[in-house]
């Protein structure tokens, strides 16, 4: 990944847009990363990445919870009414 100073920014952006296809970009000041400049693609593939591991969280979850009521005997609304009343 390339770096760059948050003051060069302005100076350097327009090569940098055409540099950013090959490679992400980290934006600096007071050395430590402000932002990233990234592709499109990049972008896009990060988001669907995140995407897919929230989904696969919860659904993780949501095996874990039907195993504890299972195993509790609870119904989901009692249990739900157990994680309000914790929750307060």
């Amino acid at each position: 990944m390339k770096e760059i100073l948050e003051s060069e920014i302005a100076t350097v952006l327009p090569s940098m847009l055409h540099e950013v296809d090959r490679e992400s970009i980290a934006i600096r000041s007071d050395g430590r990363p402000v932002a990233y400049l990234v592709s499109p693609r990049e972008f896009e593939t990060t988001r669907e990445a995140r995407g897919k591991q929230a989904i696969e969280a919860l659904k993780a979850l949501q095996t874990e919870v039907a195993l504890n009521v299972e195993q509790h005997g609870l119904s989901v609304d009692e249990l739900m009414r157990d994680l309000d009343r914790k929750a307060r």
